[in-house]
């Protein structure tokens, strides 16, 4: 295996001798459109790869023409080193000066540039090619870069480039295997007999022959969006197999289990469960200096990212960004994306369709976390302190809880790092563990605002029930899903219970200080039920019984009958009988003393020890059963775990 592995990338402007260069330096022809070749001009990406002095090279030629910049960006995602070509006839064109902007805007840090067609000028011209090339290259990544005049017809000036490709390649370093499996993909296809194939340059991490990778597909196919797991058939770097390809190789793969026609340029592999797709990205955004006019609010742009493009609409703070300048921005992309931290990306207009700036990815945003929000936390994500990102991604991240690892992906952290900077905020009281148990982190703030909107849906239950003073809990739960996990949700009302802003009952649930807020008449009514129950004893009135009495149906009773319950002044015995706390205790204690002193019991045998019917006898076992005063075996009743207990203590 070579020691040194990278992608060099051609930029420069249309027919300055970019193909017919790499045709020279690696005698492949990357023109392989029949249009390409009929025009003689390059209209797709290219791909070639150059080996020499233990250095493998993967090459991607790119189209000049204004018309297809879009391809040279998608093109230049992954590329390691730029190789900047320049006519000496023509000198520096307008998309010299726009592909340089892009190279910049997109982060790459060395290159060479190439000074082609050499046998068509004198020295003298060439002097002042070199005076132009110097004056563009002022102030950016190419300033100080090798400046080699080359000719592709008669050679001259090839190996003495190829010398310093391989001494830059050297002084690149990139790591192998770190970090997770990402490759945007730049060419889809179909070879006979394997199905369908995919190219791109591993952006990070590894991936190996039998792997499961998960697919995100751009949104603007036909196909529609698309977020699935497909499995790696068979690899290829630089038309060679190979067991797995690492960070910085061009990669061929071939999958199993999908189509060509349902993918596309833009689309993206990587490990499963490591990226999520999202609408929205907020950005550190910079506007060229080249440019005549602001970057307004509002505006819709052309989102180029990764090997993808989408439209996209720039919400700013400010209401505008002037040439030159950078600004905190959040991009509302028309179709879902997806990004890490620290990701370049390049803006485009939609007419005239020109490069307008780019920036840098700060965090992609899930759910509805207002604009401004995001904006206030751009500058805590916008530093090299770990520590502000994972505590700004947290509190971004609202009311969901993150675990560790997907909590540090996110802030652009190792995950092991990540865990140990995750405890500081812990202990700082800046974040706090998931009330649920279930090992997911929360920012103080946001679980202090989950628990602000549980006691609100609890407030806004009560009022729909009135005059109910405690509610299931049951609807309260499938509310709070829309916002965090179950388990969360469970533990928080948990926490308010116990902080006394609650009370909850079993399955019931109220607010604390909250009254029935009965009419005079409601009231009234209340009391003459509970009367009734209390004179009724072991054998009260039946639901059905009351509402006849007072003129109502017993559905109309039910609410009234339930503040009896929740106050304590009556225990619910089935659906349809309801009890005086005292009288049932008192039943209680008679059943458990008959069981000591006769052993176990039938219905039938408690039923005429108690002088009831069947129609209260039942109902009262079954009570018992559920409480643990009765422990039932066939149709017989022996003593529980808590005969002892009075049902006051039992009862929630």
């Amino acid at each position: 295996m070579p020691q040194q592995q990278l992608v060099i990338g051609t930029a420069g402007h249309v027919d300055h001798g970019k193909t017919a260069l790499v045709r020279a330096l690696t005698g492949v022809d990357c023109d392989r459109l029949p249009e390409e070749k009929s025009r003689g001009m390059t209209i797709d990406l290219g791909f070639a790869h150059l080996e020499r002095d233990g250095c493998r090279m993967g090459i991607v030629d790119v189209p000049g023409h204004d018309r297809f910049v879009h391809n040279m960006v998608a093109g230049s995602t992954g590329v390691d080193l730029a190789l900047l070509v320049i006519a000496c006839d023509d000198s520096v064109m307008p998309q010299t000066r726009e592909h340089l902007a892009i190279l910049q805007l997109l982060g790459i840090q060395a290159g060479v540039i190439v000074l082609t067609k050499r046998d068509l000028v004198d020295d003298e011209h060439l002097d002042l090619v070199c005076d132009d090339v110097a004056e563009l290259t002022n102030g950016t990544f190419l300033e100080d870069a090798p400046v080699i005049p080359v000719s592709s017809v008669t050679e001259e000036g090839l190996s003495e480039l190829v010398a310093k490709l391989v001494e830059v390649a050297r002084q690149q370093s990139r790591s192998r295997d770190g970090g997770y499996f990402r490759l945007p993909i730049d060419r889809v296809f179909t070879l006979p007999g394997r199905g369908t194939v995919v190219t791109g340059t591993v952006r990070s991490g590894r991936v190996s022959v039998g792997d499961t990778v998960e697919l995100f597909g751009s949104g603007e196919s036909s196909t529609g969006n698309i977020q699935r797991e497909v499995r790696v058939r068979r690899l290829q770097s630089h038309g060679v197999d190979t067991d797995s390809v690492s960070a910085g190789q061009r990669a061929a793969v071939n999958l199993a289990g999908i189509k060509q026609d349902q993918l596309e340029r833009g689309d993206e592999l990587a490990e499963p469960g490591r990226l999520e797709p999202t609408r929205r990205l907020l950005v550190k955004l910079t506007v060229l200096k080249s440019e005549k006019r602001s970057l307004k609010h509002r505006r819709l742009v052309r989102l180029h990212l990764g090997a993808g493009d989408v439209t996209a609409r720039v919400l700013l703070e400010g209401g505008e960004i002037s040439p030159g300048e950078s600004d905190y921005a959040v991009l509302l992309c028309k179709s879902a994306v997806v990004a890490e931290f620290g990701q370049r990306f390049v803006l485009r207009r939609l007419s005239p369709v020109e490069t307008l700036g780019g920036g840098i990815v700060l965090s992609p945003v899930p759910g509805r976390t207002r604009t401004g929000r995001l904006l206030d936390l751009a500058e805590r994500f916008d530093n090299d302190d770990a520590l502000s990102r994972i505590d700004a991604y947290l509190e971004q991240q609202g009311v969901d809880a993150l675990d560790v690892e997907t909590l540090s992906i996110r802030a652009g952290i190792d995950p092991q790092h990540g865990s140990n900077l995750l405890q500081e905020l812990v202990a700082s009281g800046r974040v706090q563990p998931s009330p649920g148990g279930d090992g997911l982190y929360l920012h103080a703030t946001r679980k202090q605002e989950l628990k602000d909107r549980l006691l609100r849906r609890c407030q806004q239950e009560l009022e729909s029930r009135r005059p109910a003073r405690m509610v299931p809990v049951a609807p309260i739960l499938t509310a709070a899903e829309r916002w965090t996990s179950r388990p969360a949700a469970e533990g928080l009302l948990d926490e308010l219970d116990s902080q006394g802003v609650l009370i909850r009952r079993g399955e019931r649930i109220g607010v604390a200080g909250e009254t029935a807020n009965l009419t005079r008449r409601e009231k009234s009514t209340l009391d003459t039920l509970i009367g009734k129950c209390v004179a009724g004893g072991a054998a009260p009135p039946s639901l059905k019984d009351l509402a006849s009495e007072a003129g109502t149906a017993p559905k109309a009773l039910e609410p009234l009958v339930q503040v009896g319950v929740d106050t304590g002044r009556l225990i619910r015995v089935s659906p349809e009988i309801v009890a005086d706390p005292d009288a049932l205790d008192q039943v209680r204690a008679s059943a458990v003393e008959f069981l000591v002193e006769h052993g176990p019991a039938t219905v039938s045998n408690l039923k005429d020890h108690w002088h009831v019917s069947r129609k209260y006898a039942l109902p009262y076992l079954e009570l018992f059963d559920r409480l643990g005063v009765t422990l039932r075996s066939g149709d017989s009743r022996t003593v529980g775990p808590n005969a002892q207990r009075p049902l006051e203590d039992l009862v929630e």
